[in-house]
C-alpha cells in the first residue's frame, strides 16, 4: 500500500455540494443511501414517537391515494430533509398526466411564484404574469429596500389595513408614532436601508440575487432588537416625529411589543411587494389546480424548506389544504381542483409554530431524525457511497444512471475499488461495505471524528455535517498531504476539536514523543483519529505504509504495543480506581482534561495554586540569591501571583507573575506535573508500591520546578513593568543613597571598598548650617526617610542562612557594580517604576524626590559660592591674609583708643580677626575656581565635598564685619569734628583722624576699593 489519490478531485464539489439541489442527477443517486426515518401519526404535538419507515414504504404511500395527500418531512438542519425530497421527485414516475413541481430552498418567492405559473395558459394567468413582472421589473435592489420600507410603515401606521381594531394596550400607544421610523432619513440610512441588514435580506428572499442562489436558512427572516435600536446615539439627526417613536420606545415593554406588531405585519408586506394582497395567492393556486382538472393532471409540490415561502406561507398552506372537490353551501360540487400530493420539509420547530388546523389536518408526518448512535453502521455505509462516486469518472456515472432510470431501478452503482491493484491491502487496513473501500477513512475513524465534531451536542445523525465537514473537507484540504505521505497532519486534529476528549493521557504522550521524536504529532493525531481506544498501539500495516508513518514495533498482531513504563492505560484505571480515591482522581481526570484545552476548575486552580506556591518557597534557594524570603513572602511573592492559562478566573495584574505553563513548557507537561503534586500529597512517597509511574511523574515535576524557579527569582531580582522592562530596587536604591551622600558632603565616587559600603549606609552626616536653604531643607527630607531605605536594600542584598532575617553581612559586590555605573550628580539611570510597587514606597519616594530637587539644589549652592569667590577677588585678590588681619586689628585699636570705634561689636571683629587668621584662603580659592571652571556636574558635586564650607562664612562674615567697621568709624570721627569748637580739641582730633586715615590706607592696600565701598 502506497500514498494514493483514488478520486477525481473536480468530482469532490459536484458530488458533495451540501445543497443537495445543486448536485447532478446520476451524482445524487450515486451517492444516495437509503435513509432510516420514521412515520408519526397527525396530531397538534411534535412528540418524534413512531415506527420505523423505509424510503420506499414512503413512495408507496405517497403515490397511493387517488385524489389528495400532504405529508410533513420533519427533521433538524442537516438532518436530510431537502434530501429525501430530491430523492422523491427522482423516484416518482413522470407521466404525462402528472406534473411535479419541486421548490428548491434557496429559491426567490418571485421564482416560487414563477414556477407554479410555469406552462399555464389563459387571460386568468397571464393577468398573474402580468401583475408579477409589473411588480418586480426594473426593481433595482435599493429601491425594493425603500419599497419594502414605505409598505412596512404604511402597514403599521393608523391607516394600516388593521383599522385600529383589536390593537392591545401597547399597540394602542405606539400606533401613532412608531411609523414615522420607516421614513425618517437617519434610521433608513443607518439600519433599515444598510448592507446585510433585515430588509436586504427580506428583498433578496422576495427577489432574488441575479446569478446567485439565497442564502441558507433554516429560520424566518424577522425583526429583533437590532433591527430597532434606541441607543441614543441614534437619536441624532432623528426627525421630530422618530424623536416621538424613541421616546415611546425606550422603555422595554413598549419595545418588545413593537417588533412584534412590525414582524405581525412582515408577510403582507412581502406579498404586497409581489402585488398580492388577501385571498390572491389561495386563488392563484386554486386557478392553477383547476385548470390542470381540466387536463385531467395531477399537481405533485415537493418544497424543500418551507421556510423559503415566508410571507406567502400561510396563504400557500390554506390553498395546499383544499380538497379537490369542493361543495357549495346547499353541499353541491360547485369546482373541481385537480389531484393533489405535497410533501413539505421543514424543522420541527418551524412545523410546531404552524397552526393546530393545519398540523392536525396533514395525513402523517415523516421524522428523519435518527439517533447518532442508532446509526453508525449507516455512517460507515453512507460515506463508502460518496467516496465511490467521487472515485467513478463521470461518463460512468452517467451510463449507469441511464441505465438505471430506463428500466432496471436495482441496479447498483459499480464500485470503482473492484478493478484496482491495491484493492487486498487497501480492504484489508481500511475496511470496506459491499466491496467500496472506505479510504483515507476507517469506520473506527469515521465514528471519531462524528463525535469529536459534533462534541456530543448534537444526538441525531447529521448527514450534511458528516458528508461536508468530514468527508468532503478532509478530501478537499488534505488531498495533496495524502498523496505526498504527509497525511495525516496535526491540523486535522485541531480541526476535529483539538485535544479536547483527548483519548491518550499526558504519560502517554510523552511516551509516544521517546518512541517517535520526528512524528510526534502526526502519529498523535492518527492515534487519537483512526486508533482504537486510548493507548499507543500500531495499527494495520496498510495504514501505517498509506501514511508513511513505519510501525512502531517490528511486528503487527493487532495488538498494543507495549508502552514504556506504562501498561494499558485502561488496565491502568481499573487498578487504580479500586485504591484511588474518587476525589483524586477526579481532579487527575480533570486535569488531563485541561491539558487538552479545556478550562481549568476554579477550586482545582487554587489548590494548585497553594500547592505550586509553598513548593516554591522551599525550592527557590533564597540565600545563594542573596535575597531575604521574608521580605519577598510578604510583599512580592503571595499564591494568587501564580495562575494557569484557561483558568475561569480573570487573573490580576501582579508584580510577579507565574502563569502556568511557562510559553518552554507544554500543556501536557505541566499537566502532568500539577498530578504528579497531587499524587504525591496522596501517596506520601514517589516510590511508593501503588503510585504507579511515580518516577516520570517526579522526573516531569522536577525539571518543570526548576524552570518555574528560575522565572520566579529573575522577577525578584528585576521586577517587570507594564511596559516591558524591568526595575532593580537594589540599582535605585544605590542611587539614591549615593546622591544623599553627596548633600553630606561625602566625595562618593573617590571612595571605595569599606569607606564607601559605610559611607552609603551609614545615617547621613548632619549638614552644615551654612549650605544654602533648599540645601538644607533637601538634606532634612532625606535623613528622614533614610532609614527606611537602608533597610529595604539590605533586605534585597543580604548574605544569611536559613533566611534569617537577622542580617549582619551584606553582598558588597552588588553596591559596587552599581556604583560604577551610576553618576550620582546629574545621570539618573534606575529610575523607580511610575506605579508604586509594595514593600518598595521608600526607595521609589526618596528616588523621586531627588530627581526633582537634587540637580537644583546643586547648581543653586555652585552659583552661590561663584559668587562669593568673585566678591572675595574684588575686595581681596591674591594678599597674604596675615597681613591684612594685623592691618585691620591695628585699626581697631587705633579707633578704639580715639573713642571713634564703630560698626562692630568689639569682641565680634577680633573674633572674626582671629578665625580669619586659621582661613587657607588660597587653597579655598582655588577649589572654588575648579568648581566655577568645570562643566560637569558630576565632577563639580565631587569639588563640592572637598570645600570648606565654614571657612567660606568666616571669610564672608570677615568682610561684612570690616566692611561696616571702616564705614561707620569713618563717619563718626567727621560727625565729631563738626561739632568742636575750641581749636586745641579740634587739632587732636584731626591727628587722632589723621592716624585712623593712615592704618585705613594700609587696610585699603589690600582690600582694594576706594574708602565707603562695599566689601
Amino acid at each position: 500500500m502506497k500514498p494514493y489519490i483514488c478520486w477525481e478531485p473536480n468530482l469532490i464539489d459536484q458530488v458533495m455540494n451540501p445543497d443537495t439541489l445543486q448536485v447532478e442527477h446520476h451524482h445524487f443517486l450515486a451517492a444516495h443511501h437509503p435513509m432510516t426515518m420514521y412515520r408519526e401519526i397527525a396530531t397538534s404535538v411534535v412528540n418524534n414517537s413512531g415506527v420505523k419507515f423505509t424510503e420506499l414504504e414512503f413512495l408507496r404511500e405517497f403515490l397511493k391515494p387517488e385524489d389528495y395527500i400532504f405529508v410533513a418531512v420533519l427533521g433538524d438542519s442537516g438532518a436530510g430533509k431537502s434530501h429525501l425530497i430530491r430523492w422523491l421527485s427522482a423516484q416518482i414516475p413522470k407521466t404525462p398526466n402528472r406534473r411535479v413541481l419541486l421548490i428548491p430552498k434557496f429559491t426567490s418567492l418571485k421564482e416560487i411564484i414563477a414556477r407554479i405559473l410555469d406552462g399555464m395558459e389563459g387571460e386568468v394567468f397571464e393577468k398573474y404574469k402580468e401583475s408579477l413582472n409589473e411588480a418586480v421589473t426594473n426593481l433595482s435592489p435599493d429601491l425594493a429596500r425603500r419599497r419594502l420600507a414605505d409598505t412596512i410603515g404604511q402597514l403599521i401606521g393608523p391607516d394600516g389595513p388593521h383599522q385600529m381594531r383589536n390593537l392591545t394596550e401597547h399597540e394602542e400607544v405606539f400606533i401613532e408614532e412608531l411609523h414615522h421610523l420607516f421614513y425618517d432619513p437617519e434610521y433608513r440610512k443607518n439600519v433599515l436601508l444598510k448592507d446585510g441588514g433585515i430588509l436586504h435580506q427580506l428583498t433578496d428572499h422576495i427577489l432574488g440575487v441575479e446569478g446567485q442562489s439565497t442564502t441558507r436558512r433554516e429560520n424566518r427572516r424577522l425583526f429583533t432588537k437590532d433591527d430597532l435600536p434606541v441607543d441614543v446615539r441614534n437619536f441624532k439627526g432623528a426627525s421630530s416625529s422618530a424623536m416621538g417613536a424613541y421616546r415611546i420606545l425606550i422603555d422595554s415593554e413598549f419595545h418588545e411589543a413593537a417588533i412584534e406588531w412590525i414582524n405581525k405585519n412582515l408577510d403582507a408586506a412581502i406579498a404586497l411587494m409581489l402585488s398580492f394582497k388577501g385571498a390572491d395567492l389561495v386563488n392563484l393556486l386554486n386557478d392553477v389546480r383547476e385548470q390542470l382538472a381540466l387536463q385531467n393532471t395531477e399537481l405533485v409540490l415537493l418544497i424543500e424548506d418551507f421556510v423559503v415561502m415566508q410571507g406567502i406561507d400561510h396563504d400557500l398552506l390554506d390553498a395546499m389544504l383544499v380538497r379537490p372537490k369542493q361543495l357549495d353551501s346547499q353541499g353541491q360540487l360547485s369546482k373541481t381542483l385537480c389531484s393533489l400530493r405535497v410533501a413539505l420539509a421543514c424543522t420541527s420547530g418551524y412545523f410546531e409554530k404552524l397552526h393546530d388546523t393545519v398540523r392536525t389536518r396533514i395525513e402523517f408526518r415523516v421524522n428523519v431524525n435518527v439517533e447518532a448512535a442508532e446509526s453508525e453502521e449507516q455512517m460507515t455505509n453512507f460515506v463508502s457511497l460518496y467516496l465511490n462516486a467521487v472515485r467513478t469518472v463521470d461518463t460512468d456515472l452517467k451510463d449507469w444512471y441511464e441505465a438505471r432510470i430506463s428500466g432496471d431501478a436495482s441496479l447498483a452503482v459499480p464500485s470503482k475499488c473492484s478493478g484496482c491493484t491495491l484493492r487486498e491491502s487497501c480492504h484489508s487496513g481500511f475496511g470496506e461495505v459491499d466491496g467500496r473501500g472506505l479510504y483515507p477513512f476507517t469506520q473506527t475513524s469515521i465514528q471519531v471524528m462524528y463525535k469529536r465534531l459534533t462534541d456530543g451536542k448534537i444526538s441525531k445523525f447529521n448527514p450534511r455535517l458528516l458528508v461536508d465537514r468530514i468527508v468532503r473537507h478532509t478530501l478537499s484540504a488534505y488531498g495533496d498531504q495524502i498523496g505526498t505521505g504527509s497525511f495525516p497532519p496535526p491540523s486535522l486534529l485541531e480541526y476535529f476539536g483539538g485535544r479536547n476528549n483527548k483519548r491518550l493521557s499526558g504519560i502517554q504522550m510523552r511516551e509516544l514523543a521517546q518512541k517517535d521524536p520526528t512524528n510526534t504529532a502526526r502519529r498523535e493525531t492518527l492515534l487519537e483519529l483512526w486508533g482504537d481506544g486510548d493507548r499507543i498501539m500500531d495499527l494495520h500495516p496498510a495504514i501505517h505504509e498509506a501514511f508513511q508513518l513505519p510501525p512502531l514495533s517490528d511486528s503487527w498482531d493487532d495488538t498494543p504495543v507495549q508502552e514504556l513504563n506504562t501498561p494499558n492505560r485502561q488496565d491502568e484505571e481499573g487498578k487504580r480506581q479500586e485504591g484511588l480515591d474518587p476525589n483524586i482522581q477526579e481532579k487527575i481526570d480533570l486535569l488531563q482534561k485541561w491539558a487538552n484545552g479545556a478550562k481549568l476548575l476554579q477550586a482545582l486552580a487554587q489548590e494548585l495554586r497553594e500547592a505550586v506556591y509553598e513548593l516554591l518557597l522551599d525550592y527557590i534557594p533564597f540565600d545563594d540569591e542573596f535575597l531575604l524570603k521574608s521580605t519577598l513572602r510578604n510583599h512580592l511573592w503571595k499564591a494568587g501571583n501564580i495562575n494557569f492559562v484557561n483558568q475561569y478566573t480573570e487573573p490580576r495584574r501582579q508584580t510577579v507573575n507565574l502563569v502556568l505553563p511557562l510559553p518552554e513548557h507544554s500543556l501536557n507537561d505541566t499537566a502532568i506535573a500539577f498530578q504528579a503534586i497531587v499524587l504525591f500529597k496522596y501517596y506520601g512517597a514517589w516510590d511508593a508500591k501503588e503510585f504507579r509511574d511515580g518516577h516520570t511523574y517526579f522526573l516531569v515535576l522536577a525539571r518543570l520546578i526548576g524552570d518555574w524557579s528560575r522565572h520566579v527569582m529573575r522577577q525578584f531580582k528585576h521586577i517587570p513593568q507594564r511596559d516591558g522592562g524591568s526595575w532593580d530596587p537594589v540599582e535605585s536604591g544605590i542611587e539614591a543613597l549615593a546622591a544623599a551622600a553627596v548633600l553630606s558632603g561625602e566625595p562618593v565616587k573617590q571612595l571605595n571598598g569599606a569607606s564607601l559600603i559605610n559611607t552609603l549606609f551609614r545615617k547621613p552626616k548632619s549638614v552644615s548650617k551654612y549650605r544654602t536653604v533648599e540645601w538644607s531643607r533637601l538634606h532634612e527630607k532625606i535623613s528622614g526617610k533614610f532609614e527606611d531605605v537602608r533597610k529595604t536594600i539590605i533586605q534585597r542584598i543580604p548574605a544569611t542562612k536559613g533566611s534569617s532575617s537577622n542580617i549582619k553581612v551584606i553582598d558588597a559586590f552588588q553596591v559596587v557594580r552599581v556604583i560604577e555605573k551610576i553618576d550620582p550628580a546629574l545621570e539618573w539611570k534606575y529610575m523607580p517604576p511610575v506605579e508604586m510597587i509594595r514593600g518598595y514606597e521608600p526607595i521609589a519616594e526618596i528616588h523621586n524626590l531627588l530627581y526633582k530637587e537634587f540637580q537644583n539644589t546643586l547648581r543653586a549652592e555652585i552659583a552661590r559660592l561663584a559668587s562669593w569667590s568673585e566678591n572675595v577677588l574684588r575686595c581681596i585678590g591674591n594678599q597674604d591674609v596675615s597681613e591684612l588681619v594685623a592691618s585691620v586689628l591695628s585699626a581697631v585699636e587705633t579707633a578704639r583708643q580715639a573713642g571713634v570705634f564703630a560698626g562692630a561689636v568689639y569682641t565680634d571683629i577680633i573674633d572674626a580677626l582671629q578665625k580669619m587668621k586659621k582661613v587657607r584662603l588660597p587653597s579655598l580659592m582655588k577649589n572654588v575656581n575648579r568648581l566655577k571652571s568645570s562643566t560637569s556636574l558630576a565632577d563639580q558635586a565631587t569639588i563640592l565635598a572637598a570645600i570648606d564650607i565654614y571657612q567660606v562664612h568666616v571669610v564672608d562674615n570677615f568682610m561684612r564685619l570690616a566692611n561696616s567697621f571702616l564705614e561707620q568709624s569713618t563717619a563718626r570721627i567727621d560727625r565729631n569734628l563738626s561739632h568742636l569748637k575750641e581749636d586745641s580739641k579740634a587739632q587732636k582730633l584731626n591727628d587722632a583722624k589723621e592716624g585712623i586715615e593712615q592704618a585705613f590706607d594700609r587696610i585699603l592696600e589690600f582690600l582694594g576699593p576706594p574708602k565707603g565701598a562695599s566689601l
